[in-house]
């Protein structure tokens, strides 16, 4: 990766799937600007990922979801359930 990105992004990823070479994993490319409201990060699996961020005291949540092709539908579902899962969460606790 250039220096000149590294000194202008901050990059989150999930992990990759372990019995995948490639091919797996998702990823967000934040501006060092939007940087500086990072409040956290949770990878929920190679393909969910959800990034928190605070402007003006309100915490943003931005999911990362990777939409499987329709070869794969059982990731693409499996990762929709998960999300559920996780906004449901949230919701209960606020």
């Amino acid at each position: 990766m250039p220096d000149s990105f590294k000194e202008q992004f901050h990059i989150y990823w999930s992990s990759k799937q372990h019995d995948k070479n490639k091919g797996s994993g998702v990823t967000l490319i934040c501006s060092r600007k939007w940087n500086k409201h990072y409040q956290g990060h949770k990878i929920h699996s190679p393909y969910l990922l959800s990034v928190y961020l605070l402007f003006r005291n309100v915490m943003f949540c931005i999911w990362i979801v990777y939409a499987a092709p329709q070869k794969k539908p059982t990731i693409l579902h499996d990762t929709l359930k998960q999300l559920k899962k996780e906004i449901t969460h949230i919701n209960e606790r606020l």
